[in-house]
């Protein structure tokens, strides 16, 4: 009988998160929240007859950072603007001789940026007017491939509507 132990099997975590709010009467709003995880760890990997190493590890990393402002211009016009921004970090190891130099390493980095410009109009009681404007930025950088990817996309929508009572939305 054989008992085998399965090896690197730690973790080692942390997250915070922090949010936070002001409210100014009618007129003003502000809204931020903070979230940040790191984590590092084994893997464990199957259990192979006479070979219970195990070398792979993982670690990641994670900030997120959301706010969003709403300011009431006049009692017919407010705006608000949003903005998120996201870090991730990967970085995967491995040592084993099958390797050219002995050891793997695959890293990641991803940074997202979003940010959003909103309008609400309300002409006359009964019909609004509303216009957005998104722009949305991602790269990737990685040693896994030669591309560096980079995503610039921009949104633009307007909406007039008109509501009467609760019949009629168009």
């Amino acid at each position: 009988e054989i008992t085998e132990k399965r090896r690197n099997t730690d973790i080692r975590s942390g997250k915070l998160e922090l949010a936070l709010h002001y409210n100014d009467t009618v007129r003003k709003s502000l809204d931020l929240k903070i979230y940040g995880y790191l984590s590092e760890r084994g893997l464990p990997g199957s259990v192979v007859l006479y070979n219970p190493r195990a070398e792979e590890r993982l670690k990641d990393e994670n900030l997120f950072v959301q706010g969003n402002y709403k300011y009431r211009i006049f009692s017919n016009l407010t705006t608000k603007i949003i903005a998120k921004y996201n870090y991730s970090f990967s970085r995967y190891s491995d040592i084993n001789v099958m390797y050219f130099d002995g050891k793997l390493v695959q890293k990641s980095t991803q940074n997202e940026l979003f940010l959003s410009w909103i309008n609400l109009w309300q002409i006359c009681e009964p019909l609004t007017f509303s216009v957005a404007i998104d722009e949305n930025i991602n790269t990737l950088i990685s040693n896994i491939t030669d591309r560096q990817p980079t995503r610039n996309t921009i949104q633009t929508a307007a909406n007039l509507r008109y509501y009467y009572k609760k019949f009629l939305t168009a």
